[in-house]
């Protein structure tokens, strides 16, 4: 159990989603609410659930998600949770928006997603993985076009835009971390070993 030492922001993610779907607080009191505008739901409506099966799955998927992306870097996975909520509030205040009330982690979670598999990239080279991210994108867009959700049932409906604004923050974030690092790589002068002097 010493690795959950390691996942210090993971966990308190995990309690934050717990507290806010089985504390004494009315059901709909942490939903995002845009009409009119609660700001303090802009961060709370993406950490509450609308029932047990919105919860498991989400907060399963965060275990997970945030997991592979903490144990490589915290600084990284606070970037994707930023990126996240701020792409799907600026979605969510937007014209674009059919809905004033909103509430799960579906959004920030397509965020997550695409760090976590490219880190996961990195270490096999699985063709597998990079097809996933093009399922993630896939799935939405054939959602927004039939109008119904895909695998998933729960009492509160997906918004899939929200998911598409999510992968759009996280491939930003993305893009800008995986960019730096191949960077820092390439100045890294080449380890030549130990040249013997006669």
């Amino acid at each position: 159990m010493a690795w959950l030492t390691k996942l210090p922001l993971t966990l308190v993610l995990i309690a934050i989603c717990c507290v806010l779907y089985w504390g004494p607080f009315p059901p709909t009191a942490f939903y995002l609410q845009t009409q009119p505008l609660n700001i303090p739901s802009l961060i709370s409506g993406h950490f509450m659930h609308s029932d047990l099966n919105h919860f498991t799955f989400n907060v399963i998927a965060l275990g997970v998600l945030a997991s592979i992306i903490e144990l490589q870097s915290r600084r990284l996975l606070v970037m994707c949770l930023a990126a996240g909520i701020l792409s799907v509030n600026t979605l969510l205040l937007s014209p674009l928006a059919s809905i004033s009330l909103y509430c799960g982690l579906s959004g920030v979670l397509n965020s997550l997603f695409v760090s976590a598999v490219l880190l996961l990239w990195r270490q096999q080279h699985n063709p597998l993985l990079l097809m996933s991210l093009f399922g993630a994108l896939l799935k939405p867009l054939v959602e927004i076009q039939l109008n119904q959700a895909l695998f998933s049932s729960t009492h509160w409906p997906p918004y899939p835009p929200a998911h598409l604004a999510g992968l759009f923050g996280g491939t930003v974030v993305a893009l800008h971390y995986f960019s730096r690092k191949a960077d820092a790589s390439s100045m890294t002068p080449p380890n030549r070993g130990l040249q013997h002097v006669r």
